[in-house]
């Protein structure tokens, strides 16, 4: 499906929820126009907003898209701005006005982590998204390429094609490859332009995922009120899939490599425990059932202590509402995979340096605890040891993240994609 361009309109004023109507499942998007934007600017974000309306209306006429525009001229003051502080703010407008995503429009850089610079950053976690004006709307004292000036209707065109990206990334989509899909990831704001396709099979995954978002809220379907642990447990069981395409969005098996602090601090306490005698005397003393109870307990220990620790758990706002519940399950969730697939990292690691440095006879001389004889000491020797080295590792390293910076972290964790 091609998403065709619609007729230039005058410019209207932004329209509250209330004034629009519609058969179909009620929407809410807002839109939060932050910083201090100049008259010619504002004139363009309004035929943004009009489009945006107008565009989201002929791809999914299915739905009753509810935009609000919220100016909050006092977020993002500064120069180039980091992205999960503005994610937060966004939320909490969210979770005020109860809208289901919420998008903020900014005129300052992002501060990119992954790209040489970021046109947008989005969070499926939050069901949040940043869009930075700064590279879109041409300005010869700012950012972005001479040759590039495109006049105020395809700047309009940019920002709408944007905007309706960062929907379809929170519906659900993954990302492509073809320059010519809404789906891509692009190099340049001129890549904007091309960026239209939409395939049939796209947009029934989109309705069917919208859909699921658009219906009744936990908070106002329950009958009365429930036990906070209750009301999470059972947000869990109907977001499930949500919850999951989340977590796998986040991308948890790139923790040892985006946490260097903690990768480093457990590597390094994986080499000293297998250069240690007492360590392979301590580990190999052990039952297989301890050594697993001790990994699960080091494994739930630091996602809590990570979790809370790095502020993931959105602490403000009303615990009865079922997108701050959903955002802290998949919170956890993250850092739980994220800390399993780094234990699993640490256990593969340990295990080939173990079976291929340090022969038998070492070992019996080291572990004390074990009788002479070569038959005593086999591969489940070597895989207690590499379990313990770590479930260890994996502790240490945990502190070792605590000294993360939080907005680095959060980063991690919250933004799944950077534009």
């Amino acid at each position: 499906m091609r998403l065709m361009p619609v007729p230039d309109s005058r410019p209207l004023p932004a329209t509250s929820p209330d004034e629009l109507s519609g058969p179909g499942l009620p929407l809410e998007i807002g839109l939060i126009v932050a910083g201090r934007f100049s008259l010619s600017e504002r004139r363009i974000l309004q035929a943004v907003e009009l489009r945006f309306r107008q565009r989201l209306g002929s791809l999914l006429p299915r739905f009753d898209w509810r935009i609000s525009v919220s100016r909050r001229r006092d977020m993002g003051e500064g120069g180039r701005l980091e992205s999960t502080e503005l994610l937060h703010q966004a939320t909490e407008e969210r979770d005020l006005y109860r809208w289901d995503y919420a998008i903020v429009l900014i005129d300052k850089e992002l501060l990119a982590h992954y790209r040489s610079f970021a046109l947008a950053v989005l969070s499926r976690p939050l069901d949040a998204a940043i869009v930075s004006t700064a590279r879109l709307i041409p300005d010869e004292d700012g950012p972005g390429a001479d040759h590039d000036q495109p006049d105020e209707d395809e700047i309009v065109e940019r920002i709408t094609t944007l905007l309706l990206r960062s929907v379809a990334h929170l519906g659900g989509l993954k990302s492509s490859k073809e320059p010519d899909h809404l789906l891509y990831r692009p190099n340049a704001p001129a890549d904007l332009a091309s960026m239209q396709i939409l395939s049939d099979d796209e947009q029934q995954e989109l309705v069917e995922n919208l859909t699921e978002i658009a219906d009744l809220r936990l908070e106002e379907s329950s009958p009365g009120r429930v036990s906070p642990w209750r009301f999470l447990l059972r947000a869990s069981l109907i977001n499930r899939e949500q919850i999951l395409e989340t977590i796998i969005a986040a991308r948890p098996w790139q923790f040892p490599r985006r946490l260097s602090r903690l990768t480093t601090a457990a590597v390094s306490t994986v080499a000293l425990l297998l250069m240690s005698a007492e360590s392979w005397d301590l580990a190999l003393t052990q039952s297989w059932g301890a050594m697993a109870l001790i990994s699960v307990l080091i494994l739930l220990l630091t996602t809590v202590f990570i979790s809370f620790r790095q502020h993931l758990l959105l602490s403000r706002g009303n615990p009865y509402r079922e997108q701050i519940a959903v955002t802290r399950i998949s919170a956890i969730g993250i850092v739980l995979s994220g800390l399993a697939l780094t234990w699993l990292f640490m256990f593969v690691l340990a295990l080939l340096a173990n079976s291929l440095l340090f022969p038998v006879e070492l070992i019996e001389h080291w572990a004390s605890s074990e009788q002479p004889g070569g038959s005593l000491i086999g591969p489940a020797s070597y895989g207690k040891m590499a379990t313990f080295c770590a479930s260890v590792g994996l502790l240490i390293g945990a502190l070792g993240a605590s000294f993360e910076e939080q907005t680095h972290f959060q980063h991690v964790i919250f933004v799944d994609e950077e534009l």
